[in-house]
């Protein structure tokens, strides 16, 4: 039998947290401790594109997988993921990190508006069909 492969897994670096947490003290936070919010949103992040599991799989040590995964949403919807990537230019490896979420976000983006088209191009369908049915 085979052992499992392992993943390798991605975590911010404190030099790395370093160059980022300033750009990030603008942003939605938890206001009880925003740069520990903020540290372990990233890491969460990270850690989930690394592995390549279901939001639902994320360790507790993170919070609430459901609260990372609207919080990433909303920050992609605000346009902060883009954001950090221009303001990271001069940072080549931290900017391929934030580059990854900003990627992974616009994936599921796209994807979410080819369903919608799906969606809406079955109910076009099913419409014309009822009334053709009528009709006949």
């Amino acid at each position: 039998m085979n052992p499992p492969i392992l993943k390798s897994v991605t975590v911010l670096r404190d030099d790395q947290w370093e160059k980022l947490e300033p750009l990030l003290r603008s942003k939605g936070t938890d206001s009880r401790n925003p740069d520990r919010s903020n540290r372990l949103f990233i890491d969460a992040l990270l850690w989930y594109l690394s592995v390549g599991c279901t939001w639902m799989d994320l360790p507790a040590r993170f919070g609430k997988w459901n609260t990372i995964f609207i919080r990433l949403k909303r920050w992609n919807e605000n346009g902060y993921w883009r954001q950090l990537v221009e303001d990271l230019r001069d940072d080549c490896e931290l900017r391929a990190l934030v580059q990854r979420i900003e990627d992974h976000c616009e994936q599921r983006k796209a994807m979410a508006v080819r369903a919608a088209a799906r969606k809406a191009a079955r109910e076009t369908y099913n419409i014309s069909h009822i009334q053709d049915d009528q009709n006949a």
